[in-house]
């Protein structure tokens, strides 16, 4: 007859006490119901009329407004109830609080949205900073080739000068035409620095690898740097392997240099008084460089900032030593890139020990006596 006959407390307590005695059409307009979009509910369409109606209803999602003009999301699935020959006699409904449900669901639609929107807004920084990353390459690219031609001119002139082509130079003269040289040589390695960092960003740099003798690099970048050490009193040592027997590697002679040619630079320019030390050895399957000073060391909070691109331990203008800040961090990734890598010791106020580490020699038969030459892939 279009009332309900049985209800439970729970029932009674999401729509109302007088349950029992509303009439199912009125349902709509008491309880304040409409779809989940705001819209009316007729009468007809509700579950419970439908299952009524012999329909099997399941889980209608209709929100309710209570007396005090909150909504409330109600779920329903109604059934008919039948004879067995069919014929229905009545219909029964379950309802259940699905608000909280329905809240945290469109709390997540929020932030799936809000995620969505910032990940776009994210996509379209790192686009613009990956168009200036390759406009910034290209411009250092470009700088740095146009920049190098003519300090290859002054430093060709500078050795026509010395060579007094144009005529006799006196003391003063020479000593100014020296000074020109070795400040057109910093310069070109710092150019030389930056080109380094784009290609190996850029993964265009080459490695020949071959089997090197560690000490004779040792000495050939120690000889180099000897005249340095000896202007600032410090003494540079070499302590070759224990067992006396050549220490081989696979690697790069002359990126294998470059990096020791950094690290004793490094050492001299930062140490004042005392020395530095090279040592070598072998352990297990790995070959172990390391460059140690009596400089003022590096604290804690730095000694990995030290392998960043441009970063200095002394900053500003006032900063003693000049250079890029690139050294380091070109180091790293050129020993990383030949399988090693390079650390820091350091007791601040005492001093610093940089080790490289690097695979023992490991050429593969057919690689031929000159090693092989293999691009690397860019990445630090």
């Amino acid at each position: 007859e279009g009332r309900v006959e049985l209800s439970n407390k729970a029932a009674a307590e999401l729509l109302s006490p007088e349950l029992n005695q509303l009439p199912l059409e009125e349902w709509a307009s008491r309880y304040g119901i409409t779809t989940v979009d705001g819209e009316p509910y007729a009468a007809s369409d509700f579950p419970l009329c439908r299952a009524c109606r012999g329909e099997h209803v399941r889980r209608v999602t209709f929100i309710s407004r209570t007396s005090g003009g909150t909504d409330r999301y109600l779920s329903a699935s109604a059934m008919p109830i039948q004879t067995p020959s069919g014929a229905v006699t009545g219909a029964a409904m379950v309802i259940r609080d699905v608000t909280d449900e329905h809240q945290y669901a469109e709390m997540l639609r929020h932030v799936n949205a809000e995620l969505r929107r910032q990940a776009e807004e994210l996509e379209a920084v790192n686009r613009v900073l990956r168009e200036a990353t390759e406009a910034k390459d290209q411009f250092l690219a470009v700088m740095s080739h146009e920049l190098r031609t003519p300090i290859n001119a002054i430093m060709g002139y500078t050795d026509l000068l010395d060579l007094e082509v144009k005529g006799t130079l006196n003391q003063d003269q020479k000593a100014m035409v020296g000074r020109i040289r070795e400040t057109s040589k910093h310069l070109l390695n710092l150019i030389n620095e930056v080109l380094d960092l784009r290609k190996i960003d850029a993964g265009q740099m080459e490695l020949t690898f071959s089997r090197v003798d560690v000490g004779e690099v040792v000495d050939s970048a120690v000889q180099q740097m000897l005249p340095l050490a000896t202007s600032k009193g410090l003494r540079l040592t070499v302590e070759p392997a224990e067992s006396g027997t050549p220490v081989v590697v696979s690697a790069d002679a002359t990126r294998l240099s470059q990096i020791l040619l950094n690290l004793l630079s490094n050492a001299v320019k930062f140490t004042n008084e005392g020395g530095i030390r090279v040592r070598y050895g072998t352990g297990e399957d790995r070959v172990e460089i390391r460059v140690k000073d009596t400089g003022p060391g590096i604290p804690p909070s730095q000694r990995e900032l030290i392998f960043e691109e441009f970063y200095q331990i002394e900053s500003g203008l006032s900063r003693s030593s000049g250079g890029t800040g690139l050294g380091l961090a070109i180091a790293r990734r050129i020993a990383r890139l030949m399988g090693g890598d390079i650390r820091v010791e350091s007791e601040y106020g005492a001093g610093s020990e940089f080790i490289v580490n690097l695979p023992l020699a490991g050429i593969q038969p057919g690689d031929g006596p000159s090693g092989k030459t293999a691009p690397v892939p860019a990445g630090p």
